[in-house]
């Protein structure tokens, strides 16, 4: 589809699809791990679920806490 000519189109349904061009430039190449894809929350599709998924907006988990460097006295030792 030219986006130029024919940027959106609807069904009777009531379905809108719109569409615009993407300038920006992408690395290519990138590997992503296994694991990686495991952690998205994606719900795969029952027709050809490889390719068609739905990726749920979830917020980020928050990072664990820094640890604790635990009680220390004036002269910086350890309390027994």
């Amino acid at each position: 589809m030219m986006l130029g000519m024919h940027p959106w189109t609807a069904t009777r349904a009531g379905l809108t699809v719109r569409a615009e061009l993407d300038p920006s430039t992408y690395a290519t190449g990138v590997q992503i791990s296994d694991q990686q894809m495991a952690c998205l929350p994606l719900d795969r599709h029952d027709w050809h679920g490889d390719w068609n998924y739905t990726l749920r907006p979830e917020p980020p988990v928050p990072p664990p806490p820094p640890p604790s460097a635990g009680p220390s006295t004036p002269t910086g030792r350890t309390p027994p």
